[in-house]
C-alpha cells in the first residue's frame, strides 16, 4: 500500500471527472481514467456517483494475484474488495434521517480500520469542498453538526 507522505494517509486515487480535475487539492497523478470498477487500481479509489448531489463510493482493493492452471492458463484476480457508499443525511418531509454507511465486501488486509476511517474522512472533506454539500456525516462529527 502506498502512503501519502504529506498526510500520512494511504494514497487515494480518484476516477476522472470535472469536479476532480478542478480540485487543486487532488494531485493529477492520483486521477485515473473512467473504467469499470474491476479495472480500478489497488488501494483506495473514489468514484463520484453524483456530482450534482455530492455522492461518492470508495473502493478498497487488494493487489491483483495470479492464478495458473495445469494447462498453462493464467488469470488475475483481486483477493478482497470493500465498497463503501458514503452516508448522507436527508430531510424528507422535514424529518431528517441519517443514512448509515453501506458496506459491501471485505476490507483488504493492507488496510487497518483506522486507515479506512481516515480515508473516508479525507474523501468526505474533498467531496464537501468540491460540491459544497455537507450531507455526508461521519459519527465523530455528529455532536458538532447536531448540537
Amino acid at each position: 500500500m502506498i502512503v501519502n507522505r504529506k498526510t500520512g494517509l494511504p494514497r487515494v486515487q480518484w476516477e476522472k471527472n470535472g469536479l476532480v480535475q478542478r480540485n487543486p487539492m487532488i494531485n493529477p497523478e492520483d486521477v485515473f481514467s473512467k473504467c469499470s470498477t474491476d479495472k480500478f487500481p489497488e488501494g483506495a479509489s473514489v468514484r463520484m456517483t453524483s456530482q450534482k448531489n455530492g455522492h461518492a463510493t470508495v473502493y478498497f482493493k487488494s493487489p491483483l494475484k495470479e492464478k495458473s492452471w495445469g494447462n498453462s492458463q493464467k488469470y488475475w484476480y483481486c483477493d478482497s474488495t470493500l465498497k463503501v457508499t458514503l452516508p448522507m443525511v436527508s430531510s424528507w418531509n422535514n424529518n431528517p434521517r441519517t443514512h448509515t454507511f453501506s458496506y459491501t465486501g471485505q476490507l483488504p488486509t493492507d488496510f487497518t480500520l483506522d486507515e479506512m476511517n481516515a480515508v473516508l474522512k479525507y474523501v468526505r472533506e474533498q467531496v464537501q469542498e468540491m460540491t459544497g454539500n455537507t450531507h455526508i456525516v461521519i459519527k465523530d462529527d455528529k455532536q458538532k453538526l447536531f448540537s
